[in-house]
């Protein structure tokens, strides 16, 4: 469990919390988002997004290593602490709106966390480098909007007649050739 006394102390800059049996992160840790800009959660054991991060808006450095974080999809991982934190805050921001722009994430697979989202209505994956869409994504029965514009597909769906609601499809830029 993340120490709540450590909460109080807003007036920190770095926090290393290494090596314990932490899961999750509590909605209180916002109050430490205008001077904590380095966070060490490695070697924990986070299991979801940590939505709460979002307000970590000087974090420049969040220490991960040694805990699986497949919750988060690698490319996001790999591209830094604010591609992290801006997929984050767009993940909650779905939650609310039921759109999901997921554009310019260096992504090469639709994270799986999306096929739980089913009350979107609009998913935006452009500008990644996705080449294929599972057959899941058909669990979206409330998508009105789907655009994956500028990625790497060289076919067309044919899963996209088991959207009922779907209304606008935009795959411009690709590969197509099917």
């Amino acid at each position: 469990r993340f120490p709540p006394e450590i909460l109080n102390m807003t007036f920190l800059t770095s926090l290393s919390l290494t090596h314990n049996a932490i899961c999750s992160i509590p909605p209180a840790i916002r109050a430490m988002g205008p001077s904590l800009t380095a966070l060490d959660l490695s070697h924990n054991r986070l299991c979801s997004i940590p939505l709460d991060l979002r307000f970590l808006t000087k974090l420049d450095v969040f220490g991960t290593a040694g805990m699986d974080m497949d919750f988060l999809p690698a490319a996001v991982r790999q591209a830094g602490v604010k591609n992290m934190l801006r997929f984050i805050a767009v993940v909650h921001d779905a939650m609310q709106t039921g759109t999901l722009s997921l554009t310019d994430m260096n992504l090469s697979e639709v994270p799986e966390d999306v096929l739980g989202m089913t009350n979107l209505t609009e998913l935006r994956l452009d500008n990644n480098d996705i080449a294929h869409l599972p057959g899941t994504l058909t669990v979206l029965k409330g998508l009105k909007t789907f655009s994956c514009e500028n990625n790497k597909l060289r076919t067309i769906p044919t899963d996209f007649e088991r959207f009922p609601r779907l209304q606008r499809i935009s795959l411009l830029g690709n590969p197509i050739d099917e």
